[in-house]
């Protein structure tokens, strides 16, 4: 029979392992995404490209003195994207 803490440290190891897992996985896509976004600033993929821009406008906003950080997060939230390539 297992017992009550050994599927409770179950749990906590697995909810950590899929953290981890989130986390990397976010990183790989920024950086798949950031490549992309190099080897042109467009795509003629609907989905792409509004990602693309919405990247680009970040960007753009982030270097300028009038930082809006919540462009790239109102650009997401408006295509219905799922949490993982929303900002925390």
């Amino acid at each position: 029979m297992v017992r009550a803490a050994t599927v409770a440290l179950l749990l906590v190891l697995a909810t950590e392992m899929r953290g981890r897992l989130l986390d990397g996985l976010t990183e790989l896509w920024n950086d798949a995404r950031d490549q992309r976004l190099r080897y042109s600033v467009g795509s003629p993929v609907g989905v792409l490209d509004a990602l693309l821009r919405d990247r680009r406008r970040w960007e753009i906003s982030r270097s300028s003195p009038r930082f809006l950080p919540r462009l790239h997060k109102v650009g997401l939230e408006q295509r219905g994207l799922p949490r993982l390539f929303q900002s925390q």
